[in-house]
């Protein structure tokens, strides 16, 4: 039972290094490290998702616009906007 705990742990632990440095980059305008690309729409404005391990980052861009959202379970987490 310990080390079923001590895994668990070490699996949150991780999650949360890898969520807290995309959250960062997100709320700096940056595109994420850890959460690959699934969808690309070459629209105007382009938009991009990306998907994590539980939160999806969407990238949308205009001309001099980029704005960055992130999200879990359909609420919004972190945004910004130039």
């Amino acid at each position: 039972m310990k080390i079923c705990s001590i895994i668990f742990l070490i699996l949150l632990i991780c999650w949360g290094t890898i969520f807290l440095i995309d959250r960062d980059r997100t709320l700096s305008l940056r595109e994420p490290i850890f959460a690959q690309l699934k969808f690309t729409e070459e629209s105007y404005p382009s938009r991009s998702i990306y998907k994590g391990i539980g939160y999806t980052i969407i990238v949308t861009r205009d001309s001099n616009i980029i704005s960055i959202t992130m999200t879990i379970f359909n609420q919004i987490i972190a945004a910004s906007i130039t």
